[in-house]
């Protein structure tokens, strides 16, 4: 069942630009937190996204509901393209010439 949920709700954060979902259970355990115990799994969570670049991370899901409670392993996404006309433009009358 929390897989499901999970899978519902990335492919509702995402849309339609979520491809090759897949969610690998690696763990479960139970977590205390505040006082509190929750069954909870630990998942790497994989999927393309409309670029077609593999996103990957892992979290922690309450079993009962699939909400995600904790992920780490995130990926940093930086889009940034060097292009030839990239610096800073320099006043000819601070050049020397």
């Amino acid at each position: 069942m929390w897989e499901s949920s999970l899978r519902d709700s990335i492919i509702k954060q995402g849309g339609a630009g979520v491809k090759d979902l897949q969610i690998t259970p690696l763990e479960s355990r139970t977590w205390v937190h505040e006082g509190k115990s929750l069954k909870v799994e630990t998942a790497k969570i994989s999927f393309k996204d409309p670029s077609g670049r593999e996103i990957s991370f892992k979290a922690m899901v309450d079993q009962q509901t699939g909400k995600v409670l904790q992920t780490w392993d995130q990926p940093v996404i930086d889009d940034f393209s060097h292009k030839d006309d990239f610096g800073v433009k320099i006043d000819p009358r601070y050049l020397g010439q």
